[in-house]
């Protein structure tokens, strides 16, 4: 009997053996898809404060900078992996801001984040241009966009800069692309390095040996800290003390303020690109902020319907970097034309 019990362990320690060796070749074998990927290398052209609008920060005036990525697993980069930002003399990625030209029948100002900014795609392909180019051809007269997005802004920035900008760019319509982590700036002691956008965390500096167990560390690490953003984003969106409750005030601001020089405010939610096609995790945030925005009458776009049915991976940059990639920058600027002709059109 012990004799048996002894073979027995000894089958199953052998078979476990064997198996982690096997696995262990084919990790090896596919390391290039599996590996973990390195932090996104990002040298941003940020003054602060901002020369111009004043703010606490902002993009250098007449400015360049990369992203470089350390390949493109997703097939969504330029063959040298790099992605080029100018910023144009107003300290914005765009062509220089110009006096409105009677031409265009309408002018839309934009403002938002790294989201919006157009982080991880080339000039071109972002969501603005994409809408803009549809507009163009449904709107007679025409439809001037202009893009003031900053990568790293919360909701106090971009009401800073609505007050800024709309007197001096008299637009038609701010359309404000709103993205969940607005509540809380990125300088706060409570955002995490960790936020679904910008995946920069990192493993032991002492590499182990074993490249199955790199990729299992790997996957405990990813999802530990996934589990632990989530809760990060749903708190700022639940209970009378979220810090929602801060942007909601500076969604109202931003309104105002547009009214105060005639023109409409309305607001598109961009979703965190995780699981969003899918049994995405933010549904309740994204009703929050849809049903806020309803009761104070502003005209409201939920962006992550867009998505169902999806693949994240067909709609990111590369797996460092979760911002939306062309293809979802396509599909955002497609439904913002169909939202701001409607919004347009009730004036």
């Amino acid at each position: 009997m012990i004799r048996k019990t002894a073979a027995r362990l000894l089958l199953v320690f052998g078979g476990l053996i064997v198996a982690l060796g096997i696995g262990e070749v084919l990790v090896r074998v596919f390391w290039e898809e599996l590996r973990p990927r390195r932090d996104v290398e990002i040298d941003y052209a940020m003054d602060l404060p901002a020369p111009i609008t004043g703010l606490p920060f902002g993009f250098t005036p007449n400015s360049e900078f990369e992203g470089i990525y350390d390949g493109d697993p997703y097939g969504t980069l330029p063959e040298d992996l790099t992605i080029r930002y100018r910023i144009n003399e107003s300290g914005f990625r765009e062509p220089p801001f110009a006096d409105r030209d009677p031409q265009y029948a309408v002018r839309i100002l934009v403002m938002g984040d790294s989201f919006a900014f157009g982080e991880g795609v080339s000039v071109g392909e972002r969501s603005t241009e994409i809408m803009d180019g549809v507009l163009d051809q449904r709107i007679r007269g025409g439809v001037d966009t202009i893009n003031a997005a900053v990568s790293g802004y919360a909701s106090s920035d971009e009401l800073g800069l609505a007050r800024f900008l709309i007197p001096r760019l008299d637009p038609d319509l701010v359309l404000l692309a709103y993205c969940l982590n607005d509540p809380i700036h990125g300088t706060e002691d409570d955002y995490p390095a960790f936020d679904l956008i910008m995946l920069r965390h990192r493993g032991s500096e002492r590499e182990s040996r074993s490249y199955l167990w790199r990729v299992v560390r790997q996957r405990m690490n990813d999802l530990r800290v996934t589990g632990a953003t989530l809760d990060w984003y749903r708190n700022m969106y639940e209970g009378p003390e979220a810090a929602w409750v801060r942007s909601r005030i500076h969604l109202a601001e931003m309104r105002d303020a547009a009214k105060r020089d005639g023109a409409r405010f309305a607001v598109a939610i961009q979703p965190i690109f995780f699981e969003v096609g899918g049994d995405y995790p933010l549904l309740a945030a994204h009703r929050e902020i849809r049903d806020w925005c309803e009761n104070q009458r502003i005209p409201v776009l939920d962006l992550q319907p867009a998505f169902r049915g999806l693949a994240t991976k067909d709609l990111i940059v590369h797996p460092k970097d979760h911002h939306p990639n062309a293809k979802a920058h396509r599909i955002m600027g497609l439904a913002m034309a169909e939202f701001v002709e409607e919004v347009l059109r009730s004036r």
